[in-house]
């Protein structure tokens, strides 16, 4: 069960350009800021009239500024392989040093503009982070805290399809330790998703479903992710990100934005990088081996299961991802 704008036709739309139909990620953007911005007047109106307003409302508001913001995302990173792997013009200085005769100090040229596409991405990541707020209070304090009830089990599943995206994010910026920390913190969830799944299959309450598989894919891709961003990160150095501290009013009222800190949050001790990113790997790799039966069982059953060959597809992604750790992790090992 999804919140209700899922079941619009126009964010219909922007999911299939998403997955690569059409005008891509690009026309997403437009489609899916006008759904956001729709969500968000809604939900204001359902705040005054009804108080808190029904939950649909909010989750609705989040899920567009999530799709909105990984629109970005995708979108700038199309636009950069377009380029050949780079923005062209971010590169270039702000001014020639030959065209301007060499007048003019380096020192005191303008540095260059950001780009668009560093644009696009920083404002990706922000909506992305941003929608996850509306669904953890909803997963965390909403519904009785029942397993299946109402819209909790699609929260769930969100904020593992958000943290992902974000650490995607920062992997791509070359924030590796950054992007571990989005991965590990996401991995709970996804576990739980699949436990609950896995659970009911083995008591027999439930048959397999293409649902089972994914869950089960999500948890392996992870796995698998939080390896290859460890092994990407410095060696010899702990894996630590920086939190911002809570900003703090003072007598007046007024918040002193320069004396807020930052503090170091530790992941991993530079000695523990190779096994904690080993102990993943060999998570991903059992997992692959008993998702790969369960989809073999599938499909080798009678009749067609609508929704089985993409997720096959999606499967031998996730393969490619745990070869590809496995590979990585090896040659780590024999540096």
């Amino acid at each position: 069960m999804a919140p209700p704008i899922a079941s619009h036709p126009r964010f219909k739309l922007g999911r299939v350009l998403m997955a690569g139909s059409g005008g891509g990620p690009e026309e997403a953007i437009d489609v899916f800021c006008a759904l956001l911005e729709e969500a968000v007047e809604r939900a204001s109106r359902a705040v005054g009239n009804e108080g808190d307003g029904p939950p649909g409302d909010g989750l609705d508001a989040a899920l567009a500024e999530y799709e909105y913001g990984n629109a970005l995302f995708r979108a700038a990173v199309r636009r950069e392989e377009d380029d050949g792997g780079e923005n062209a013009d971010s590169k270039k200085p702000a001014a020639d040093p030959v065209e301007d005769g060499g007048k003019e100090a380096a020192s005191e040229r303008s540095p260059p503009s950001a780009s668009s596409g560093d644009e696009d991405l920083a404002l990706g990541l922000r909506a992305m982070e941003s929608s996850l707020c509306p669904v953890m209070e909803y997963y965390h304090g909403g519904d009785g805290g029942k397993e299946d009830g109402g819209l909790r089990g699609w929260a769930r599943d969100q904020i593992v399809r958000a943290m992902t995206s974000v650490g995607d994010g920062h992997s791509h910026g070359g924030r590796h330790g950054e992007a571990a920390d989005w991965y590990v913190r996401a991995r709970p969830y996804a576990e739980a998703s699949w436990e609950a799944r896995r659970g009911r299959l083995e008591g027999g309450a439930a048959t397999l479903a293409v649902e089972d598989l994914r869950a089960q894919r999500r948890l392996v891709e992870l796995d698998a992710v939080v390896c290859e961003a460890m092994l990407s990160c410095p060696r010899g150095e702990d894996i630590a990100v920086l939190d911002d501290d809570e900003e703090e009013e003072d007598s007046e009222g007024t918040t002193d934005k320069t004396a807020s800190t930052q503090t170091r949050r530790l992941i991993c001790m530079a000695g523990d990088r190779l096994d904690f990113a080993a102990g993943h790997y060999e998570s991903a790799r059992l997992g692959m081996e008993e998702l790969i039966a369960r989809y073999g069982r599938m499909k080798g059953g009678t009749g067609a299961v609508e929704g089985l060959d993409d997720e096959g597809k999606d499967i031998g992604y996730a393969v490619m991802l745990v070869v590809g750790a496995g590979n990585r992790l090896e040659e780590e090992r024999s540096a």
